[in-house]
């Protein structure tokens, strides 16, 4: 960084994936920008920890810092807490953002979007598991009542995401749900911007993606539990969920129909684990 302070931060979660991690570093070290940009790297937790340390030792303007497994959430917000940049952009260690990625999305931030978001494209065009994921993800960012951008590809002043943290209570999955309700709910909007590309590199198996549905299910009945004011989407909603999948394809959408159920699985398995909880302490 040529000891100048960063105009932009990116900060990357990350957790036990080595070579995605390699992958992220190496676009995020390439960015086109004529400022300088620093990348904040929050091992949460990992059991490789050596090896995503020596990954980052070899990213020029890259540094690590490390805590316990407290979820994306608090990882994201450590990475806040460290950043040097005006801007802050996040993505994870599963993606590739696009040459220019922070370059856009900061440009965006600074002519006045109070969040930027930009789009990501399912880089595992050959696995039906990603695909499947992908579609659920783009259906509720483009049809959700509330509106969402996922945290793998948005920026921010460092000013307002310190105003605004991510709540670190959630620790699995919903998270960037939560923060996006919670901005809107102060009157913050969210811009989308097109050209800030990032392709999501999800390597699923079929217990891979039923393990990761039933993990959003429980994010979400965390997510409606927090505040009664939050109700559940209109069942218009799924039925144009299940045909988005179908019209990809019969078998993508088979595996959404999996993927809702799995979700249903996993808010359940909370819900009953929060009633015998409540029955333990009466």
């Amino acid at each position: 960084m040529n000891g100048s302070r960063p105009g932009i931060s990116v900060i990357v979660p990350t957790h036990n994936r080595v070579e995605s991690l390699q992958r992220c570093l190496a676009r995020l070290a390439a960015q086109e920008t004529s400022e300088s940009l620093e990348i904040i790297v929050v091992d949460d937790g990992s059991d490789a920890a050596e090896q995503i340390a020596d990954v980052v030792a070899c990213t020029p303007g890259a540094r690590l810092l490390r805590q316990a497994k407290h979820g994306p959430a608090a990882a994201r917000n450590a990475g806040v807490g460290a950043a040097l940049g005006s801007v802050v952009c996040f993505t994870d260690d599963d993606c590739e953002p696009g040459p220019n990625w922070a370059k856009l999305l900061a440009d965006s931030v600074r002519r006045g979007a109070e969040v930027a978001a930009g789009v990501t494209t399912n880089g595992e065009a050959g696995s039906w598991f990603a695909r499947a994921a992908h579609v659920q993800v783009e259906h509720f960012a483009h049809e959700s009542r509330v509106p969402f951008a996922a945290s793998n590809n948005i920026a921010s002043t460092s000013r307002l995401l310190r105003e605004v943290p991510f709540d670190s209570r959630y620790t699995g999955a919903a998270e960037d749900r939560d923060w996006c309700e919670r901005l809107a709910g102060r009157g913050y909007r969210i811009q989308y911007e097109p050209a800030a590309s990032v392709f999501h590199h999800q390597q699923l198996t079929l217990a891979g993606y039923v393990r990761k549905q039933i993990r959003y299910g429980r994010g979400s009945w965390s997510y409606h539990r927090r505040t009664s004011r939050r109700s559940f989407e209109r069942p218009t909603f799924y039925i144009a969920l299940l045909r988005r999948g179908f019209r990809e394809q019969v078998g993508i959408g088979m595996l959404v129909v999996l993927g809702q159920a799995a979700m249903a699985v996993g808010y359940l398995y909370e819900w009953r684990s929060s009633k015998r909880a409540e029955g333990r302490a009466t």
